[in-house]
């Protein structure tokens, strides 16, 4: 207590910290008698671990002693007590503030450069890697074209020979026998039921840059599966059920203007703008081109496969169209010169497969004995403008046509004649189909149309697409419908029925 009595004592006439010098707020004292501001002695004890700054023993918090003393006011300083004084000591601190200013200005400055100069070098980084890829993707067709071009040379006929003559006479004679006991489909929708479709989905497909889808098929035996044909060079292969994409088939330098499923093996056909067909079979990526057909020098406009699924046709603007072996190839037969010859804007096999229809320029339709070398068997005319699509009904009976006049014409193949013709008013049709039983017919134009195949009366009209039409394609027993448009999207129409039956299999593959 005596000692606690002199440091009070000590500590009233003198409270300046044994560390700065500076009068103390709040003093505290030691017990070697040295007085601390109390924020100042924690700083330097917990630097320090805990040691006395002067007698280097220990020294803690408990250790010290606050000390009740007044409060301390400090002194001015000594500029600030005249008005000269106090405008020197504002125009310091200006004069500092502004060189502070200057020097942030002066960082800011170099920042911003650092950034522009690292930006520049991303962007060019992003230049050279975009022009390796390009590189890289020259390459990768380069290759792939040179094995197929070594593939187009695997041995098998050039011509139509005695063996494939014999065995599409075969196929034909069958096929005609099954066809005239089949029957349609109990399954078979209603004209009430495709009236009240509606759009079940929507899938914006191909790059946004080259925006249009322009083609679209339906795989024969798995309905789940469609492909699609765009501007942007690629065909896609779609899942209906998942909404997912299954590959992008890449290769072609132009837009794809034709694309097919073969009916029995997992094999995709597709025709472009560059001149040439390719067929894509199964790789551990996706698909890839197993054959290159390049017979036309003109744009391939019109591709079908034949009945048997081992020959193809194409169809090009050259004016000519050409028979392939689709296993090795090679072209069995090319229609060059035919009088009147005009370049060719469609092409379709008839479900027999003898008789090959192709749509032209100059208005014609022409039918053509694909085992007699090509020889053309009929001549449709009515038509006042460019055909551009040409479509057989499954009982073979019957042939739907379209054309740049605005009309679709509808023909007896029995008859060689036209027997019904429906004028659009939303410009002429792109594409039209038949659905599998003959029952309907879908054209695609400004909007889609469906109508029934056997007076082309006006089913329905769907108009949600936002541009022009460019292909459409009837599901199973007419159950949905599938469009592609220039608006890059691919829409599914459907009824509940089809909504719950997709839904279903939905949950199955998950």
């Amino acid at each position: 207590q005596v000692v606690t009595q002199k440091l009070h004592t000590r500590c009233s006439t003198r409270m300046n910290c044994a560390l700065s010098g500076e009068p103390c707020v709040h003093p505290v004292v030691s017990p070697s008698g040295h007085v601390y501001e109390q924020s100042l002695i924690e700083k330097e004890l917990a630097s320090n671990g805990c040691i006395d700054p002067f007698t280097k023993e220990s020294l803690t918090m408990d250790n010290l002693v606050v000390i009740q003393g007044q409060n301390v006011v400090k002194p001015r300083a000594a500029e600030a007590t005249s008005i000269p004084g106090m405008l020197k000591m504002f125009q310091d601190e200006w004069d500092a503030l502004t060189l502070e200013t200057f020097n942030l200005r002066k960082q800011l400055h170099e920042v911003r450069h650092q950034l522009a100069q690292s930006l520049y070098q991303q962007d060019a980084a992003c230049r050279v890697i975009a022009r390796l890829l390009k590189e890289r993707d020259e390459a990768r067709s380069t290759l792939a074209n040179a094995h197929l071009q070594s593939a187009t040379t695997a041995q098998g006929p050039s011509e139509i020979t005695k063996e494939v003559s014999k065995s599409l006479v075969n196929l034909n004679k069958t096929l005609s026998a099954a066809r005239r006991k089949r029957t349609v489909s109990s399954a078979l929708a209603s004209t009430e039921e495709v009236s009240s479709y509606r759009v079940l989905s929507s899938h914006p497909l191909h790059k946004a840059s080259q925006p249009g889808v322009l083609c679209v098929a339906v795989h024969p035996s798995n309905a789940s599966r469609v492909v699609s044909g765009g501007v942007d060079h690629t065909a896609i292969v779609f899942d209906r059920e998942t909404g997912t994409t299954v590959a992008t088939l890449r290769g072609h330098t132009r837009r794809v203007n034709e694309v097919l499923f073969h009916p029995t093996e997992d094999c995709v056909l597709t025709g472009s703008a560059d001149k040439s067909a390719r067929v894509w079979t199964p790789t551990p990526a996706g698909y890839g081109p197993s054959a290159r057909v390049r017979a036309h020098s003109g744009a391939i406009t019109g591709l079908s496969m034949h009945a048997s699924g081992n020959y193809f046709v194409t169809a090009s603007e050259d004016q000519s169209w050409a028979f392939h072996d689709l296993h090795t190839g090679n072209t069995l037969l090319h229609v060059k010169e035919w009088s009147d010859a005009a370049p060719i804007h469609c092409a379709a096999f008839h479900p027999d497969g003898l008789l090959l229809a192709t749509g032209t320029e100059n208005s014609a339709v022409r039918l053509w004995d694909v085992n007699s070398k090509g020889k053309n068997v009929a001549t449709f005319t009515g038509h006042q403008g460019a055909v551009s699509s040409v479509c057989f009904s499954e009982n073979g009976y019957h042939m739907v046509t379209a054309a740049q006049d605005n009309t679709i014409k509808m023909w007896d193949l029995r008859k060689l004649k036209e027997f019904q013709s429906f004028g659009l008013r939303d410009g002429s049709a792109s594409r039209v189909s038949f659905d599998f039983s003959g029952t309907y017919v879908a054209a695609a134009a400004n909007n889609l149309h469906v109508f029934t195949a056997k007076d082309l009366a006006v089913v329905k009209v769907f108009e949600d697409h936002s541009n022009v039409v460019t292909d459409a394609k009837f599901g199973p027993d007419a159950s949905w419908l599938v469009s592609t448009s220039m608006d890059r999207t691919m829409k599914f129409w459907g009824g509940d029925k089809d909504e719950q039956s997709t839904a279903v299999a939905k949950k199955r593959k998950r």
